[in-house]
């Protein structure tokens, strides 16, 4: 039964999955995504071949044979991200692509406007509701998730933006991110209290989505107690926190050359043990010694997923000489690791399990690990650490991904250059 004339359509309404018409072609010229296979298998050797530009016209053309193809929608962004970070402006030859006025020219212009300031939360929006009207499910999955965080980090969110990703989540079953987008609209206008109610009627659909009709008032989750009231509800799950009040259960944890000496070593290596699905790790310093690149691979080989996030240009080259002379001792074991664009971020994070997390003044290094005087704060709050994965999700659509593969291949005069920086690893 749909709740406020949002119901979600009927198994028998789903379209059949053979190729829909191309409308960029002609009502009755299908898809084609051999083509399209064809165009991204050039766009890669493009990328290999450190020429973004034309990989983002030959992702562009793929996806106008098949814009079903979720899988180019990601690598585009990382052909954009190289682009960019070469200083490039403009994209010529991926605007070319775009040659008329149809909703398929619509959704690739919006996706090349994105890539290309990949921090416009407008943007983001613009292009989510243009895969929206293509009906491409996969891709407007992977679209709006980074579109709420953008809009949940704005300076100046606006409610329209996030009321249209509202919408978009609910349609799409995903009604957890729908009642994320709500609450947040209802910040910006707590006194509408048509939006308040249909937040409302969306948590209680999430609960039944998780199954939680049988939990009534005064167990958390519950559909009855959500639907009754939703405030009295928040008010029960804020009781069962470890702490109750609006803060966190956290600590402050100092480290330094004195009796806090290995306290902060002492903790990464515990966090890296207990940690049974994911590790984000983001540092503008990335210098781990021995023990702590054995503690990461352990992690990674034991099937633990181990995001790194680093500074694409540090602000102390030297260092980061140093430390690409050890990428490959985590990305053999199966880590990943990404180069942001600038700005230079000096943010230094780590989240376990997106459940526990550590923010502070260390970075990973030996100069931070034993000879700094360092502060850092860790918090365990689901919450919290939620919030920043999202905000390294976010970073990540315009991030380039290192391979094994192009560490390896890096030409002999950088190898010694990398290799002398590294002997300097215990006072960097």
């Amino acid at each position: 039964m749909p709740i406020f004339g949002w119901g979600k359509k009927s198994e028998s309404a789903k379209p059949e999955s053979k190729a829909p018409a191309n409308p960029a072609a002609g009502a009755d010229e299908p898809y084609s995504p051999a083509k399209a296979e064809s165009l991204f298998a050039y766009a890669r050797q493009a990328d290999e071949r450190d020429n973004p530009e034309y990989a983002m016209s030959l992702w562009l053309s793929g996806l106008r044979a098949d814009p079903m193809k979720h899988e180019a929608v990601p690598a585009f962004f990382q052909s954009a991200a190289r682009y960019r970070n070469a200083q490039g402006k403009g994209a010529k030859q991926a605007a070319a692509v775009i040659k008329g006025n149809t909703d398929l020219d619509k959704y690739l212009s919006s996706l090349l406007a994105w890539s290309l300031d990949p921090q416009s939360a407008e943007l983001a929006v613009r292009a989510t509701t243009a895969a929206v009207k293509l009906g491409l499910n996969e891709s407007v999955k992977w679209l709006a998730e980074r579109a709420l965080a953008l809009n949940a980090q704005a300076d100046r969110p606006r409610k329209e933006n996030l009321l249209n990703l509202m919408n978009i989540f609910h349609e799409a079953g995903n009604n957890e991110l729908a009642v994320q987008a709500g609450e947040l609209a209802l910040r910006l206008d707590p006194a509408d209290n048509n939006l308040r109610a249909d937040v409302r009627d969306l948590a209680a659909q999430s609960s039944i989505d998780k199954g939680g009709y049988e939990q009534t008032t005064g167990q958390s989750g519950g559909f009855r107690s959500n639907v009754r009231d939703l405030d009295k509800q928040r008010k029960i799950e804020e009781n069962e926190r470890i702490v109750k009040t609006d803060e966190v259960a956290a600590r402050v944890i100092t480290d330094g050359p004195d009796e806090d000496l290995d306290k902060l070593n002492w903790m990464l290596h515990g966090a890296l043990g207990a940690a049974r699905k994911s590790i984000w790790i983001a540092t503008p310093y990335f210098l781990p010694d021995q023990p702590l690149i054995a503690a990461l691979t352990t992690a990674a080989l034991r099937g633990v997923e181990i995001r790194i996030v680093l500074p694409a240009r540090n602000n102390l080259p030297f260092v980061h000489w140093a430390s690409r002379a050890g990428w490959w001792q985590v990305l053999k074991p199966g880590c990943r690791l990404w180069l942001t664009a600038g700005p230079f971020d000096h943010s230094k994070v780590v989240v376990i399990d997106e459940t526990w997390s550590l923010v502070g003044s260390a970075n990973w290094d030996a100069r931070s690990l034993r000879l700094n005087y360092e502060i850092n704060l860790e918090a365990y709050d689901p919450t919290f650490a939620r919030q920043l994965v999202q905000h390294l999700e976010t970073k990540l659509a315009a991030a380039h991904e290192v391979t094994l593969a192009e560490v390896n291949a890096r030409p002999l005069p950088v190898r010694l250059l990398d290799g002398v920086a590294r002997l300097f690893n215990p006072f960097l």
